[in-house]
């Protein structure tokens, strides 16, 4: 049996299980109430609630309510208090509570709307507060101009930033944006932020949001998704709001668009639309499956998805480079059915045209050859490409509270897209005196459809007795993939040319069933256990068939028994465990060690038959810590040991050579990898000095990682793995090798000076990638150190800038080659600023300036991107705006990159958008409903007050 238990955590573990299990006895007592606006009976999110100690009033305990307005107090003891609520525009409210019985539920609390209508504070305002694992932003407390967005609002923010065009909240992705606490346009955190305006937000709250079945429970599985809440004012909730947006400018460019949200209490419906041609989009890496998954052309590149895999799950902005025509529609609605249903969902369609040019040059680590000289190898690429793909997504989000102890939840997601490419791709290796090894000329075309459908079923129970809850899961899933592609290569090597005239047709389907049972139950007040079990069996197919064409007439087709194979897959494990908890007022632990059965078997059923079985036995343990420091910091720790299997096109032993000279095949022989996670999280927030600080650190170890195995043959006729290569080809296999490592250190800080904020990013990376080339082990070491400073402007609604500077310094090591080593260093300076003057009239700017200190001789290392727009804005509160726009007004955008990899050192250059100018057209829809017009408006069709009702 192959174990990965961790000793030191086990120790640990013990450690504090130990330490407060003489403590965990102790009468405790709790408080529970809901509040909510008394003419609408509608619930206050995040009211500030203040439990006062009445024999000293100086010591307290804080809560704030939750999206259905509800709080709680938990571990209190038997005294006499004093309970103070506060919110913007009510009136206070305080009560004397005193404790009696172990549970205390209170009557619901209603908050009287403020009489005082001109009240001006003079002081500093607070600009966040820690609320245990949650940091929230008073939004009022940073000046936007009043057509801003929510991205806007929240780059303002400390420990907010954006990279590669992705809202990032304290050094980590945001996976999901809230409004009041419902989901807003499924996952898509950049379509979210984009469409709501700043205007309306009261309160912005970032927090790592638990599973459903981890926030039920209360035992934490350590899998979290950075979320971001956006509470909106109370005047908000109820209207219609949005914008269209249209222009047109030079060499045809044009974009056209906007959003329009129906809010009416907690039933909220928003539609959004985009058409341009000017590459921007609005969707994610969803939306680019059939380049991902139906063509072998990605593997042949040995390219590799190095992050979660969940990451996929993410939703990006600009998934494409070179010049793209994007249009798109989405509609997401969110209501409560009664008391007792919840419901959210969304559906979005896109449909996007790209095309690319596309230069590359590779560095290849290699050993010395048999004479102790170094040859480096170079690759050489230059690419003409184009693809059209529509894509639907649905997502469903449905609640059920059946009765007081029973929950239903169903979150069924569905993905259907049609994909079509094709590439025209010159590519070249050379030794390090310019000799020509080898050429080929690749016409290569793909047509693609794929359907992901994927459903959660969690059903909740709570039993009689506090604190035993049983929580049943079941996960299906179902991939379906069709694809055909042709492939026209001419070769030429040294001593011979070939011409390649092939079709394929790939055929995948993957089914996965999966159910998870945990089952909990109190030992005391502040302990309890956990039994843990989880199936599941995930069944693969996949058929590829590659024909030899012979003929223009497509006659004479003959099936390449080579490039041919049929692979099934059964990827089956049991996992059953034990857990224990334990909380106190500032500690929770959440530990557990569970025990994985799996079995893998299958095999090739073409061109020949081959079987595989092989079974793996793992100690998973897990710990999850979290530690309130004080009112303004917290500590989480988490420790969690996973198994990954590998992919069906890593099994398949089947020959890839849409690229002729780096050629690729799968490996029966692959064995699962063992992941072992360590993350850290600090942070604190002091209202006071208005500092808020955060750091996060993460350290991944795989054992048995699946790497490339790489030959590159230096002469000719080499045969590998069955394959027969000419001198400078390459052929590629995944292999199992221990080693792999990876690592990241985040340090952020924030802090306002004069009406400025600024953000200070402190960011070291590391990966350690092992890899086999020519047969021998090389270690790729590579270090990043990044020091970031992002200062936005805070004087006013008029003035409106940001500064951010990036440099970037990596180091690029290696075992087989040191002469290979690399350095180089990167620099990126944005400059942004909004001045609105007198009568409506703008000034807009843009630039961004990047320079890289190290890349190949043939990219140009820096350029200018200068974007400039004047205006004006008219019509009442302005909310019309006529704008003229010069897209780089230097002519000189550029999209430089670098890749490291295990094997070799990559420089990209893509085709981007130049210069060109536009005049658009902005139309702002801005139309929010009071309280007592709301009510008027029901009164008038007959409907009542709505007082009591709960929903509006």
């Amino acid at each position: 049996m192959k174990s990965i238990f961790s000793f030191p955590i086990f120790i640990l573990s013990c450690f504090f299980i130990l330490s407060f299990s003489n403590f965990a006895f102790a009468q405790n007592y709790n408080l529970q109430g809901i509040v909510l606006e008394k003419e609408t009976s509608e619930p206050l999110i995040s009211a500030n609630i203040v439990m006062r100690f009445a024999s000293d009033t100086s010591k307290f305990v804080f809560a704030t309510t939750d999206f259905e307005g509800k709080f709680s107090f938990k571990n209190l003891t038997q005294q006499n208090y004093i309970l103070q609520i506060s919110y913007v525009g009510y009136q206070n409210y305080s009560q004397n509570i005193i404790l009696s019985k172990p549970s205390t539920v209170l009557e619901p609390i209603l908050m009287e709307e403020s009489t005082l209508l001109a009240v001006t504070v003079e002081g500093r305002q607070t600009i966040s507060e820690q609320i245990g694992d949650t940091t929230q932003y008073n939004a009022s407390a940073f000046k936007t101009e009043k057509n801003a967005d929510a991205e806007t609002l929240l780059k303002k923010m400390p420990t907010i930033t954006t990279e590669n065009g992705q809202i990032q909240a304290q050094g980590e992705a945001v996976g999901k944006v809230l409004v009041d606490g419902k989901e807003f346009f499924g996952n898509d955190a950049s379509v979210a932020l984009k469409n709501l305006p700043a205007e309306i937000i009261d309160k912005v709250q970032v927090f790592d949001r638990e599973s459903d079945q981890s926030q039920f429970s209360g035992v934490s599985d350590g899998n979290t998704v950075k979320t971001i809440n956006i509470v909106t004012k109370k005047d908000s909730r109820n209207g219609q709001f949005g914008k269209i947006y249209a222009g047109y400018g030079t060499d045809e460019r044009y974009f056209a668009g906007g959003n329009i949200n129906f809010f009416n209490g907690k039933q909220r419906i928003s539609v959004i639309g985009i058409t341009n041609n000017v590459s921007q989009q609005n969707f994610s890496t969803q939306d680019l499956l059939g380049v991902v998954g139906s063509t072998g052309n990605t593997r042949g590149r040995g390219r590799r998805n190095r992050g979660n895999p969940s990451d996929v799950n993410n939703f990006l902005v600009g998934g494409q480079n070179g010049i793209t025509k994007t249009s798109s529609i989405g509609i997401n609605y969110s209501d409560e059915w009664g008391k007792k249903i919840q419901l959210s969902g969304s559906y979005f369609f896109n449909w996007s045209d790209n095309s690319a040019t596309t230069n590359l040059t590779r560095d290849f680590f290699l050993q010395d050859d048999a004479n102790g000289a170094v040859q480096n190898q170079f690759y050489n690429e230059n690419q003409i490409s184009g693809s059209d793909n529509q894509n639907h997504r649905f997502a469903l989000r449905f609640e059920y509270k059946i009765d007081s102890v029973n929950e239903l939840i169903l979150t069924p997601r569905l993905n259907i897209q049609n994909y079509t490419s094709n590439s025209l791709t010159d590519a070249q290796t050379l030794l390090d005196d310019d000799f020509l090894l080898n050429r080929t000329v690749n016409n290569f075309n793909n047509n693609s459809t794929a359907f992901n459908f994927e459903n959660d079923a969690l059903f909740r129970h709570r039993f009689k007795k506090r604190g035993r809850t049983l929580s049943v899961k079941l996960n299906t899933q179902a991939n379906l993939q069709d694809g055909q592609n042709s492939l026209l290569a001419n070769v030429e090597t040294l001593k011979s040319s070939d011409t390649l005239n092939q079709e394929t047709f790939n055929t995948k389907n993957d089914i996965l069933w999966a159910t998870e049972v945990e089952y909990t139950e109190s030992l005391s007040e502040k302990s309890s256990l956990q039994i843990e079990y989880e199936y599941s069996n995930n069944q693969i197919e996949n058929e590829t068939e590659t024909f030899d064409i012979f003929s223009e007439l497509n006659q004479g087709r003959i099936l390449n028994n080579q490039l041919s194979s049929t692979i099934e897959s059964d990827y089956l494990y049991h996992k059953a465990g034990l857990g224990y908890s334990y909380r106190t007022k500032k500690l929770n632990i959440n530990t557990s060690f569970n025990y994985q059965n799996a079995t893998l078997n299958g095999g090739q059923t073409f061109p020949f038959e081959t079987n595989f079985e092989r079974n793996f036995q793992n100690i998973l343990p897990r710990v999850v810590i979290r530690y309130e420091i004080s009112d303004n910091s917290n500590l989480r720790l988490i420790y969690r040991s996973s198994t990954r299997n590998p992919q069906i096109t890593q099994l398949q032993e089947v020959l890839d050579n849409s690229n002729p000279l780096q050629l690729s095949i799968g490996n029966e022989d692959l064995n699962q990898q063992v992941e072992n996670r360590y993350i850290a999280r600090y942070s604190y927030n002091n209202p006071d000095k208005r500092i808020n600080f955060f750091t996060f650190a993460y350290l991944r170890q795989t054992n048995d990682y699946i790497t490339n195995s790489t030959w590159i043959a230096q002469q000719d006729s080499v045969t590998v793995e069955g394959v027969l290569l000419n001198e400078g080809v390459q052929l590629t296999r995944p292999v199992n090798v221990d080693g792999y490592l990876t690592g990241r250190l985040n340090a952020m800080i924030g802090i306002p000076f004069w009406k400025l904020n600024f953000n200070l990013n402190n960011q070291f990376g590391y990966n350690r990638i092992p890899t086999f080339i020519n047969g021998q082990k090389n270690l790729a070491n590579n270090y990043v150190f990044t020091e970031g400073l992002t200062i936005s402007s805070n004087i006013n609604e008029k003035i409106d800038f940001g500064i951010t500077y990036n440099l970037g310094y990596n180091i690029v090591e290696n075992t087989i080659q040191p002469q290979a080593d690399n350095n180089f260093i990167t620099h990126t300076l944005e400059f942004r600023n909004l001045f609105l003057f007198k009568k409506g009239f703008l000034w807009q700017n843009d630039l961004t300036y990047q320079s890289y200190n190290g890349l190949s001789d043939s990219f140009n290392q820096d350029y200018l991107l200068w974007s400039m727009s004047v205006g004006k804005r008219f019509m009442k509160d302005e909310r019309a705006e006529l704008k003229l726009t010069v897209f780089d007004l230097l002519n000189q955008n550029n999209s430089i990159s670098r890749n490291v990899t295990e094997t070799y050192v990559e420089d990209i250059q893509t085709q981007v958008l130049n210069r060109y100018f536009m005049v658009s057209f902005t139309y702002m829809i801005r139309n929010f409903k009071t309280a007592k017009a709301k009510e008027m408006e029901q009164e008038k069709h007959g409907q009542g007050s709505g007082r009591g009702k709960g929903r509006n």
